[in-house]
């Protein structure tokens, strides 16, 4: 009886910890076939989605695009993080290369994402680009995962001549994101939850030492 209480609320711990584990933005794409190649005559389309924070702030720890082929992205690509006024927050760039990953990511120095704020995700994509991109469309099935931290708005996109830009576009209702790109995230606890820690580990430390306790006296 002693041993199991130990588990419950070791359990307890455990479980609380991993809800605040890392994860990405985008779960699951939701779609039935794959990408789609990029054809802008030449232009540089920066092509991703528009999303808003939850209840709880996030960090974003690392910034990816997705390699459709898994086998290894033939151009390199940038990918940036925008707030809801076109500022600048990470960019990375993901290098050509081969790998079996679904999606390629780089790390950036932590970003924090504030509770119920909208941002921008966006990857560089240059005209006839051999990497695919697909668009997850509503009227053809596709219904990806996001994050439960996070809540999609719309698809953002727009092309120039120098690289990476600030998607401004948002044109398709239908289109349920770009991918493209994704990040890796972590949810920050709040203050009370650190307190629930405190709390549940006070209570292994009592529970261990009365199991002590009846342990010495037996």
């Amino acid at each position: 009886m002693n041993h199991l209480l130990i588990k419950v609320f070791a359990g307890l711990v455990a479980s609380a910890l991993c809800s605040f584990g890392q994860s990405s933005l985008v779960v699951n794409m939701g779609f039935t076939t794959g990408g789609m190649f990029i054809s802008d005559n030449g232009y540089i389309g920066t092509l991703g989605y528009q999303f808003t924070v939850g209840a709880a702030p996030i960090d974003v720890l690392s910034l990816g695009i997705c390699n459709w082929s898994e086998e290894g992205l033939a151009n390199s690509h940038e990918v940036g993080l925008w707030d809801s006024k076109g500022n600048l927050l990470a960019s990375t760039i993901i290098r050509a290369g081969s790998t079996t990953d679904l999606f390629v990511y780089s790390a950036v120095t932590p970003v924090l994402l504030e509770a119920n704020e909208t941002y921008i995700i966006g990857a560089s994509y240059i005209g006839h680009d051999s990497d695919l991109i697909g668009i997850s469309d509503s009227y053809n099935g596709g219904s990806p995962t996001y994050n439960s931290a996070v809540t999609f708005d719309a698809d953002r996109y727009d092309s120039s001549l120098s690289g990476l830009i600030f998607p401004t576009m948002t044109d398709f209702p239908e289109w349920q994101g770009e991918f493209g790109p994704n990040a890796q995230i972590e949810v920050v606890p709040e203050p009370a939850t650190y307190t629930l820690f405190g709390l549940l580990f006070c209570c292994i430390f009592v529970v261990v030492s009365w199991c002590h306790v009846g342990l010495v006296r037996n």
